[in-house]
């Protein structure tokens, strides 16, 4: 990766707690992450999609979002943001990977990975859902004990009752931590299926 302002390798999330997710996920499967720039909000990160692109010297791109409550929108929102940047997308929109290259004009390769599969509606916490070891006996008190707030008390909207799912479960760990260090800490597993297709996906993009 080069040393510079613009690295040829990027990586760019929507926040903080992308950033340490994916950060300690890679370095579990002992990959060195390239860098890692959190965009603090999707708004954010679609609108700097233009210039990271078309950045000097650039020659990867990742980019992470929540695909959040439709996923074909969301992917199809970051395609135009290429489009618009000049990124020929022509003959790959198909790609059900959502690794893109461009040899017709930027010479660039750009993957997307929309939480938290890559492939439906979601976000960060349902990608770290799927971490939690299987048969943990703390989960389904988790989920009993966020259910049976009476709706009118909840502080949360019912499309993110995941999200209040896992970090009810976290909360309840001999040391609570957040999400990524809870990855550091082998709280959660680095193995699990979702983790395993996003980092087959991170392969595919940076050492291909």
């Amino acid at each position: 990766m080069a040393e510079s302002n613009n690295p040829s390798e990027l990586l760019i999330v929507e926040g903080k707690n992308d950033f340490h997710v994916v950060t300690q996920l890679l370095k579990k499967h002992q990959i060195k992450p390239p860098k890692i720039v959190p965009k603090e909000g999707f708004e954010n990160l679609h609108n700097s999609i233009s210039t990271e692109v078309k950045a000097s010297g650039r020659k990867k791109l990742g980019i992470i979002a929540d695909a959040n409550g439709d996923f074909n929108n969301r992917r199809q929102s970051i395609l135009d943001q290429l489009r618009k940047s000049g990124f020929d997308i022509s003959k790959n929109t198909e790609n059900s990977t959502n690794i893109f290259t461009d040899h017709k004009y930027l010479e660039i390769h750009v993957g997307i990975w929309l939480m938290p599969d890559n492939a439906s509606s979601g976000e960060l916490e349902d990608f770290i859902l799927k971490m939690i070891p299987q048969q943990d006996p703390i989960l389904p008190r988790a989920q009993h004990y966020i259910d049976t707030i009476p709706v009118e008390d909840r502080k949360f909207e019912n499309k993110k009752i995941t999200r209040a799912y896992v970090h009810a479960w976290l909360a309840a760990r001999h040391e609570p931590h957040p999400m990524g260090l809870a990855i550091k800490v082998d709280d959660l597993t680095h193995d699990s299926p979702y983790a395993q297709s996003f980092v087959c996906w991170f392969h595919q993009l940076f050492n291909n």
